[in-house]
């Protein structure tokens, strides 16, 4: 933590050229100094303000690349109005690295499973004493019938049995139809919902791809691995070239009329790298998506 903060120290702001700050220069925000000490006149600057929310954001996030490998980002989100507290344990905040930045810590030949990465709101769902929880990216939220991630545990009945069944786990997941610019076929306000990953509490590890088939394939949930989980494109040994050749390709939740987002690369047998402590569950977005955002 201490490392992470070092490193998140001093963050390189670029003021926008207004006629109040013309004669400002690039100056080093430091992160123990607030915005309006160093910048008294610009208080009421909207554009001073956008730049201050900006520059918050890359502390935040240069604080938790900075963190050991180790370490798992965990939500530290205030309580507001809409959220609730967190349940007991280690609940981490959900995010995978990017392939093209650590495709190489993946071995030739290795088995690896391919999945289509989808395009809406990440959710968890898991229980605690009893009580269900429904989690945003990152905070938990207080139920409420109009809330996108209450609505989503309410309108997919397996989620309920499964989270009664297996209170041991957190379950991972995107809602998305009627949430992002790629609607899948959603009609106005309809949602969806699929699975794409689960996390142990007791062990305070990810599950192995082998359990969660085992999980997800019992019929008692109401809902086959198919149906449940984020398509799977590919299983087999491990092969760069082809497995870049399934990002460009159209999505294949039935219904969708546009192209995928992207995929998803993980190892069969759960495993992080022995030098970086990094995951070795990757993302990779299709060249078109991005052109198109």
């Amino acid at each position: 933590k201490e490392a992470a903060e070092n490193a998140a120290n001093a963050v390189i702001l670029e003021l926008p050229p207004t006629s109040d700050i013309d004669k400002l220069e690039l100056e080093v925000v430091e992160k123990e100094t607030s915005f309006e000490e160093m910048y008294p006149q610009l208080e009421k600057n909207k554009r001073a303000s956008k730049k201050k929310k900006e520059v918050q954001t890359v502390v935040e996030e240069v604080a938790i690349l900075s963190l050991s490998s180790s370490e798992l980002p965990v939500s530290k989100a205030s309580i507001t109005e809409h959220s609730v507290p967190a349940p007991e344990g280690t609940l981490p905040e959900y995010s995978i690295e990017s392939w093209e930045h650590y495709g190489h810590l993946l071995n030739d030949g290795e088995l690896v499973v391919v999945t289509e990465k989808l395009c809406g709101s990440n959710v968890r769902f898991t229980v605690s004493e009893m009580q269900q929880y429904c989690g945003s990216l990152h905070q938990w939220e207080a139920e409420d019938k109009n809330n996108l991630w209450w609505r989503c545990f309410k309108e997919t009945d397996w989620i309920n049995t499964f989270c009664q069944l297996h209170p041991e786990y957190i379950l991972y997941g995107e809602i998305f139809g009627a949430v992002q610019e790629l609607n899948y076929g959603a009609t106005e306000g309809e949602i969806f919902f699929r699975a794409f990953d689960i996390w142990d509490k007791n062990t305070d590890a990810w599950v192995s791809w082998d359990t969660i088939s085992f999980l997800m394939g019992d019929l008692s949930f109401g809902s086959e691995l198919s149906q449940s989980w984020a398509p799977v494109l590919f299983y087999g040994e491990y092969d760069p070239i082809e497995v870049v050749k399934l990002v460009n390709e159209q999505s294949n939740i039935v219904g969708a009329e546009h192209m995928q987002e992207g995929i998803v690369i993980q190892t069969v047998t759960e495993r992080s790298d022995v030098n970086t402590g990094l995951r070795i569950k990757l993302t990779l977005v299709s060249d078109q998506y991005t052109v198109d955002k």
